[in-house]
């Protein structure tokens, strides 16, 4: 094989590495983005979330069904937080 093919070759690695590396950043960038989002709604929401959790009452249909989509939805939550956190290496 001639020095230039191996030239090209080398090339070629280094700009598919190169180009993978800036993706991998903008991952890394885009999940530390998420795992503030996600912290921040617990401030901005604290004072619902913990109405719903220590008021709310399965006897009232309205309150049963708002708690219990507050559950999943904290399932949710900390099942995409922990992604994002070990993604961004946080």
């Amino acid at each position: 094989m001639s020095t230039t093919k191996i030239k090209a070759a080398i090339y070629t690695i280094t700009q598919v590495i190169l180009e993978g590396s800036n993706v991998m950043d903008k991952v890394v960038t885009s999940a530390q983005n998420v795992s503030k989002s996600l912290e921040e709604l617990e401030v901005n929401f604290a004072e619902v979330i913990k109405t719903i959790q220590e008021n709310y009452k399965s006897d009232n249909a309205f309150e049963a069904y708002t708690k219990a989509e507050l559950e999943k939805l904290i399932t949710e939550y900390k099942a995409l937080k922990s992604k994002a956190d070990q993604i961004a290496g946080m």
